[in-house]
């Protein structure tokens, strides 16, 4: 039995679709909702990543149906319920896409200035982030008024896109062979690749330069701590440097998977069509399923550090309670009982595991207490009602050092 590849079409974007909406709600909801989060560069970039994954999203969610009816009767495919003018707004905010991978370029660059330039978090604010944000913004508006300067948003494969209309007719660079003259998006196969996979391809590369750059600095942070550790045993604190280094890099370039997965497809799919003239089905419908996952793929990494946290405090835990721990933590709606607050006296340091019951001057008051008593007792806090939560940190000289999450 052939496959239904019109049924393929009009339902694989729309599943990932959902699936990159889910995630770069969450991302959006949990830097807007936390206090802190909203403080850091990191949290504000990928909150403005996922604000244009939400709009490439959505248009891949809509996906035929703001074409009009007769719009892929040259390929003999079902068009939408829509007009021209609705087919060419939704190509036009579809271009976010742009803006997305710009995105992209711009975490990478934050890696760069933290992991191989030392910028401190407030240097990268005040002078750079302004125009790091401006940059995607910029892509996206200008990229979109040319394509419909050129009339070239029109329907295409699952969406509507740059393409000329009908979609079938001769155009730009292209041998006439029999098939009807374009009404509109002569040059569309040009601006392609001048607004959309030239561009693109070039982030690409910039992106997997910068982030070969910063990987390259922490193996060279780290050989360098070793034969520094080996003749200064005693130096923690470059210890703990190349740590931190290397444990910013690591989150770096896993968003680096996300990334290629969501783009591998698409420039074999055009290398292919430039080399042999012809789409080929499963390629395309492979681009259209992992063209709108990346915001499900950036949120799987962003929530990453928080899963690897958990599991290393509760091993008894299985992953799916994991998972389902990790995700509710954002929504702020974990049972009073669920987390209670303890301090256990390790070695003359105090841990902190979740405080659910005391505000943090009666924890402090408490650890105060604790010095006059033996340093195996164990303290468990007062409780009551309360959702503040407190990520582990560690009380050193009576100081309360946390991460209020809610």
């Amino acid at each position: 039995m052939a496959p239904n590849w019109n049924l393929a079409y009009a339902v694989v974007p729309r599943v990932a679709a959902a699936f990159s909406l889910f995630g770069s709600a969450f991302i959006v909801h949990e830097v807007v909702s936390d206090a802190q989060k909203r403080k850091r560069v990191y949290h504000r970039i990928m909150c403005g990543m996922s604000c244009f994954d939400i709009i490439g999203s959505i248009c891949y969610f809509l996906g035929r149906w703001p074409m009009p009816e007769d719009g892929l009767a040259g390929f003999g495919l079902a068009g939408g319920v829509g007009t021209e003018a609705t087919c060419k707004t939704q190509a036009f905010f579809g271009q976010a896409v742009v803006g997305t991978v710009t995105y992209n370029a711009v975490l990478a660059a934050q890696y760069f200035m933290i992991v191989n330039l030392s910028m401190s978090e407030t240097m990268i604010s005040k002078k750079y982030e302004k125009i790091m944000h401006a940059i995607p913004f910029v892509m996206w508006i200008v990229t979109g008024i040319i394509g419909l300067s050129f009339d070239a948003l029109n329907p295409a494969f699952f969406n509507c896109w740059i393409s000329p209309a009908p979609i079938n007719c001769a155009a730009a660079g292209e041998i006439p062979d029999g098939r009807p003259p374009c009404e509109r998006g002569y040059y569309a196969p040009v601006l392609q690749w001048a607004i959309f996979y030239g561009p693109i391809w070039a982030l690409i590369i910039i992106v997997t330069a910068i982030m070969a750059s910063v990987y390259a600095s922490v193996r060279k942070l780290e050989k360098k701590n070793e034969r520094y550790t080996v003749s200064q045993p005693s130096s923690k604190s470059k210890a703990d440097s190349a740590k931190k280094s290397r444990m910013v890099a690591k989150q770096g370039l896993w968003y680096l998977l996300p990334f290629y997965l969501t783009w591998i497809f698409p420039v074999v799919t055009e290398i292919t069509e430039l080399v042999t003239a012809n789409y080929y089905d499963p390629m395309v419908i492979l681009v259209s399923f992992f063209l709108p996952f990346q915001g499900f793929l950036n949120f799987i990494i962003y929530m990453r550090p928080r899963f690897i946290k958990y599991r290393k405090q509760h091993q008894s835990w299985s992953i799916f309670y994991i998972i389902y721990r990790t995700l509710r933590k954002s929504l702020c709606c974990f049972a009073e009982d669920q987390d209670d607050m303890f301090i256990s006296g390790v070695s003359g340091t105090t841990s902190v595991s979740r405080v659910s019951a005391q505000d943090r001057d009666s924890v402090v008051a408490e650890y105060n207490r604790r010095n006059t008593m033996d340093s195996n007792e164990q303290i468990v806090a007062p409780r009551r009602p309360s959702v503040v939560k407190f990520e582990e940190e560690k009380v050193e000289e009576g100081v309360v050092l946390v991460e209020e999450e809610c």
